[in-house]
């Protein structure tokens, strides 16, 4: 942080010589040149930096931090921001899909089905009503909002 602007998320090198020093040194990483410029910017004009620790995997986050820097516009607009009860949710683009469109029939004609062939998953899988009509909703629909105790 510098001057409370976050200058970049970095991932701290543990380098126990420098660490142990009268004066410790702390190692990071900055990854992308644009990321490494816009921290050295605001280094060098800072009159307060502080070093503030995520616990938690931010690169894991990183391909979708990196599209939502990209996105220009909010393209779920109608279906979240201007929802009403009286509207019906709109198909999802999935339906596109051959595949998808299966899963989906295949779903509403037989909810409790063994899903193993469907899904060419490794292992026997069957859904309660329940969690049929949830997987239905979120393959057919732009948006569904999924409550509910695993499982």
């Amino acid at each position: 942080m510098c001057d409370n602007v976050l200058a970049a998320l970095v991932t701290i090198c543990r380098d126990e010589k420098l660490l142990s020093r009268k004066q410790s040194i702390i190692c990071v990483r900055i990854n992308g040149s644009s990321t490494i410029e816009r921290a050295l910017t605001l280094l060098k004009k800072a009159s307060h930096v502080s070093l503030v620790q995520l616990n938690t995997a931010i690169f894991a986050y990183k391909p979708i931090l990196e599209r939502l820097q990209s996105i220009k516009e909010i393209p779920l607009t109608e279906d979240i921001l201007l929802w009403s009860t009286s509207k019906t949710p709109r198909p999802s683009s999935l339906l596109r899909s051959n595949g998808i469109m299966q899963i989906v029939a295949a779903l509403q004609q037989d909810p409790q089905q063994d899903l193993q062939q469907l899904l060419r998953l490794g292992k026997s899988v069957k859904l309660d009503a329940s969690q049929a009509d949830c997987l239905v909703a979120t393959l057919a629909q732009s948006v569904s909002l999924v409550q509910g105790p695993p499982g």
